[in-house]
């Protein structure tokens, strides 16, 4: 549940869980006679696991240029049910550590290199239960 306020219309509200839109509202608002656009937010969102949640509002711009304002997130931590990473985040390090690998044999030495060995194993273990 929430308010919002803008100086311009409110174009929409975005709820995010873990950096993804889990929801987009298009709020209906009110004009003052002051000109501030207000708008309200009740809505309820269901995670499983733990993570983070944050709202945006974005405002509707004539001139097409973006403006929105962004909550600071808040922390769920389900005990038991970690956030899981994100596939593709973790797929780009694997390949950025495997690339590295590759780049710096017969270059590095052998204890830095056991540190890039230690590395891509935590990541494809990570790979593992990435969503």
């Amino acid at each position: 549940t929430g308010t919002v306020q803008s100086l311009a219309t409110i174009d929409r509200i975005e709820i995010l869980v873990n950096g993804d839109v889990a929801r987009t509202i298009k709020t209906p608002h009110t004009t003052s006679p002051s000109g501030v656009s207000t708008g309200t937010l009740d809505e309820t969102v269901v995670i499983d696991g733990s993570g983070w949640l944050a709202v945006r509002c974005f405002e509707a711009r004539p001139d097409k240029r973006v403006r929105f304002a962004h909550t600071a997130p808040v922390f769920v931590d389900v005990p038991g049910k970690p956030l899981a990473p994100k596939k593709v985040e973790v797929e780009h390090f694997v390949e950025r550590i495997e690339r590295e690998l590759a780049r710096h044999k017969g270059v590095l030495n052998a204890d830095a290199i056991e540190e890039y060995q230690e590395a891509l194993t935590i990541y494809r273990e990570l790979l593992a239960r990435a969503k």
